[in-house]
């Protein structure tokens, strides 16, 4: 099995992206379904501690995939590209999943469907 990880960015614990989303019911069904290494939650990834945190997972070099959940996608990708390089870790390997407007049911939905792809 593949190393894929997916860590939950909630942006200090408020953020409104979640509000149709029972986090800790989707962390537990992402957990049960065995599909990912590791599931995780982070305060905020693109803050230095949460930066510092994913460095210590690239750098634990047992990681193939890393699933982040939180804001638009297209800002992860932007605010994690220059932080992907720096640290030798493949962007084709870095997933963004945008929580904004799902629901708990369609959050899980999309999150088991990357880590099928990736399997």
């Amino acid at each position: 099995m593949k190393k894929n990880i997916v860590v939950f960015c909630v942006c200090q614990g408020d953020c409104p992206l979640y509000k149709n989303v029972d986090l800790f019911e989707t962390v537990r069904k992402i957990r049960n379904s065995k599909l990912a290494y590791f599931v995780t939650i982070n305060l905020k990834l693109c803050e230095n501690d949460g930066l510092n945190y994913l460095e210590t997972i690239i750098k634990s070099g047992n990681i193939d995939n890393i699933i982040v959940t939180g804001c638009s996608a297209e800002n992860q990708n932007a605010n994690f590209s220059s932080f992907l390089k720096k640290n030798r870790f493949d962007a084709k390997n870095f997933h963004s999943v945008e929580v904004k407007g799902k629901t708990t049911k369609r959050l899980y939905e999309e999150i088991k469907k990357a880590l099928l792809k990736l399997k």
